[in-house]
């Protein structure tokens, strides 16, 4: 049955429906696909004609309604577009070209390595990953460097980046020449600049505002139970004094992004800093 209160309060001028929205927007937005953002907007466009207010004047709202939205949670659909940030090359020694981008004193990749030689030519051994039990990952001999796709996939390639044991970052090869996989305390330095680790969450991720440029997307690892999807999560160079064989490293995790340590032997991806 229809509720006439409800109807009769939409006949009467402002609907409360359009703050509602607004609201929802102002909160939700930085988290929506472009294409339902498009969605919204339409709607709040045609609800605001549907009700007996002057139209020109819920037009006038509704625009700096957006224009507010717009301005608290800058959305960068496409980042290698955005004039505002210093964007940059780089290859490996396999030929393939990463974006970077300057964010404050450092310059980062914005895509995950995906190399499969060192950048003095030799080879990194290709593992394979499965259920704990049956890997060959977790076999190759300690301290040898190793690589794998996600799933053993790669046409992950281009999506995902390879995954590394912390083993293949402690050659200080791994990285194009005249850059390096980041310590633990140049992670610090970019989480600190771009105000702290909860702040940082949002301008480091590709569905946030990505406003840093580092276009963090979901990517694979290789752990004890297997291949995992995660957020992001990186390793530094940089091995756990108060945990042997184990190494830091950063993950987009909840809302933040959190320093923590991971046995070497796992696998996971690689963002190179320039020397």
């Amino acid at each position: 049955m229809r509720n006439n209160g409800t109807l009769m309060t939409l006949r009467q001028g402002r609907l409360p429906g359009l703050s509602f929205l607004i609201r929802a927007l102002k909160l939700k937005f930085i988290n929506m696909k472009t294409k339902y953002v498009f969605f919204l907007l339409t709607l709040l466009f045609f609800i605001s004609f549907t009700s007996c207010e002057d139209p020109t004047t819920q037009l006038e709202e509704l625009s700096t309604s957006i224009s507010v939205i717009f301005s608290e949670h800058r959305i960068i659909s496409n980042p290698d577009l955005n004039p505002d940030l210093d964007w940059g090359s780089v290859s490996d020694i396999d030929g393939n070209v990463y974006k970077t981008v300057q964010i404050g004193a450092q310059t980062w990749m914005a895509e995950n390595l995906k190399t499969t030689k060192y950048n003095n030519g030799d080879k990194i051994t290709l593992g394979y990953g499965a259920p704990a039990g049956f890997t060959n990952w977790f076999n190759l001999s300690w301290y040898n460097g190793a690589y794998c796709w996600y799933n053993n996939d790669s046409k992950t390639y281009n999506s995902f980046g390879a995954i590394y044991n912390w083993y293949a970052t402690a050659t200080g090869k791994l990285c194009p020449a005249g850059w390096h996989v980041p310590t633990d305390q140049e992670w610090t330095t970019l989480t600190d600049y771009l105000g702290g680790e909860e702040a940082a969450f949002s301008k480091m991720r590709n569905t946030g505002t990505n406003e840093s440029g580092f276009t963090a997307v979901q990517a694979g690892e290789l752990c004890g139970w297997g291949f995992i999807k995660n957020e992001g999560l990186w390793w530094s160079a940089t091995s756990a004094q108060e945990e042997e064989f184990n190494a830091y490293l950063r993950s987009l995790w909840i809302n933040e992004v959190v320093r923590a340590y991971e046995p070497q032997s796992y696998g996971y991806t690689v963002r190179c800093l320039k020397d």
